[in-house]
């Protein structure tokens, strides 16, 4: 009976995470403009869901007939994944790009502000240049040149930022919005799903659909995020699948059989299945 309300523990958290998860990135599919306040949004719902779905698996995991021998390993590196994805989130994603990017709008701002004024007085001055030989031109054609406008050149911020985070041996911009979109868009999750699903119980040889959804999904975000030409979304919406798929598996505690071992006087092992 303990087990049985335990194992349903672990899987309840494992579909109130997953859900909050999947809840998050839909949201950061909405909007993934680091400065916006539906980032942050997306961001606290996947930290949180997270958190709650890597809490529910180590309770699952330890009480569950599904997750034995291999599949507790994959419910480990799972684990750690889930630490790493909570740390980059917010390292990466909530922190530094966020700020990074801050500083290079300001710096842009600073520079390009007093630029648009010089340009404004120049274009007035070339326009009345220009009015004016029209004017000569009607008396005298072709006297006076027409004077082409001259564009003043505009700082960009993020190749300033980016300028200086080379000077200093780190990662550019984009090379840390790369890991910071792996990092919320389940990336280091990958591992952990495919060993797990690998490792769940097959039935007639052939692993279950969640099982199977695990492991597809899995691949697909492992592709997502290796292949730089296919676009962030898509990386978003395998790891929604993940976090459906972990909920589904955890929705299965409240269905499972939980098998527990007696002993009767003789010492005869006698094996109960709980409903």
């Amino acid at each position: 009976m303990f087990l049985r309300r335990k194992l349903r523990f672990g899987g309840t958290l494992m579909i109130i995470g997953g859900l909050v998860a999947a809840a998050g990135e839909i949201v950061n599919i909405l909007n993934m403009d680091v400065l916006s306040s539906s980032w942050r949004l997306s961001l606290g719902l996947i930290v949180i869901g997270m958190l709650i779905l890597i809490l529910g698996l180590s309770t699952f995991a330890s009480t569950s007939d599904q997750v034995t021998g291999f599949g507790f390993v994959g419910s480990i590196l799972l684990t750690l994944g889930g630490l790493l994805l909570i740390i980059g989130t917010i390292a990466l994603d909530w922190i530094i790009l966020p700020f990074l990017i801050n500083v290079s709008n300001t710096i842009a701002a600073a520079i390009n502000q007093p630029t648009a004024a010089a340009q404004d007085q120049l274009n007035t001055i070339i326009n009345t240049l220009n009015n004016l030989s029209n004017t000569i031109q009607k008396v005298f054609p072709g006297a006076v040149p027409h004077v082409a406008i001259v564009h003043l050149p505009k700082a960009d911020g993020r190749a300033l930022i980016n300028s200086v985070l080379v000077q200093l041996n780190v990662p550019t911009l984009d090379s840390l919005q790369w890991w910071g979109h792996f990092s919320l868009s389940g990336g280091p999750l990958t591992l952990g799903c495919l060993i797990m699903g690998l490792a769940l119980p097959h039935r007639n040889d052939r692993p279950t659909l969640p099982s199977a959804l695990l492991i597809l999904f899995a691949l697909l975000n492992i592709v997502c995020q290796l292949v730089h030409t296919i676009p962030p979304l898509f990386g978003n919406l395998t790891a929604i699948g993940l976090f459906l798929t972990l909920a589904w598996i955890g929705l299965s505690a409240w269905s499972a059989r939980q098998r527990e071992i007696v002993y009767a006087d003789d010492d005869e092992e006698v094996v109960i299945l709980e409903s």
